[in-house]
Order: C-alpha cells, then sequence, then structure tokens
C-alpha cells in the first residue's frame, strides 16, 4: 500500500561569489497542488488504503541572470526511478568534465596573463 503524500521542497543555492550577477541552483519537489488518485472501486473520502500517491517527480532548476533550464526527475515508477537516477548520474559525470576542462582553460588564461601590461593581477591592470 502506498501512503499518500504531499510534498514540497525548495532548496535553493547561490551560484555566483558575492558580488556577481545572480545564478542559482534550485532543487524543487512539489506535488502540493496534484490531487490524489483512488482506486477503481473508490470514492474521494475512502480509508480503505487504495489511495495512491500522485505523479512524484523532483525538479532542477539552473538559473544564470536572465537564462534557466529546468530538469524533470520522474519517480512513479521503478522505470522512471531508475532513470531519474542516470539521468542525475550522466549530469554528474558531465559537470566533472566540464569543470576538468575548465581549470585547465582558467590556468591557460592565467599563464597567458601574467606578466603583460595592463593584464588582471600585473602590476598596473585589473584588481584581482
Amino acid at each position: 500500500m502506498t501512503v499518500p503524500y504531499r510534498a514540497h521542497v525548495n532548496e535553493r543555492t547561490l551560484l555566483n561569489l558575492p558580488g556577481f550577477h545572480s545564478g542559482a541552483l534550485r532543487l524543487r519537489r512539489d506535488t502540493s497542488e496534484r490531487g490524489l488518485r483512488y482506486g477503481e472501486y473508490c470514492e474521494p473520502g475512502c480509508l480503505c488504503g487504495c489511495v495512491d500517491n500522485f505523479e512524484p517527480q523532483l525538479r532542477l532548476e539552473l538559473s544564470d541572470c536572465d537564462r534557466r533550464i529546468s530538469l524533470k526527475f520522474d519517480l512513479d515508477s521503478e522505470g522512471y526511478r531508475e532513470n531519474s537516477l542516470h539521468k542525475l548520474d550522466t549530469l554528474v559525470a558531465a559537470l566533472r568534465v566540464f569543470r576538468k576542462g575548465a581549470r585547465a582553460g582558467v590556468r591557460a588564461v592565467r599563464q597567458a596573463c601574467e606578466g603583460a601590461p595592463g593584464a588582471e593581477g600585473a602590476p598596473g591592470g585589473r584588481p584581482g
């Protein structure tokens, strides 16, 4: 028997350092406005335990200034749950690869700027 529930999670984490334009990572689980699904022979208010959960899902939102993406992770069947975990694992792996490339890019820019007049961190350059 599935225990019906109404859940709402809204976790928000800022992506940028203080002083930079806004960007956020948000994890949302909001099933609070979905109705309950009753068994074939049940009526609203039935206490027999046949009330089913209602389309549980997670949403991951990434935003940076005025741009936003939203990823949906369904949890209402074993197949969807497995796929949602695969989607998360794939996203984490892709972010790790991207981070490695970004670190290499930052190192390359820093090396190119070392000692260049007017470069960030060089005498007379932009403040760091």
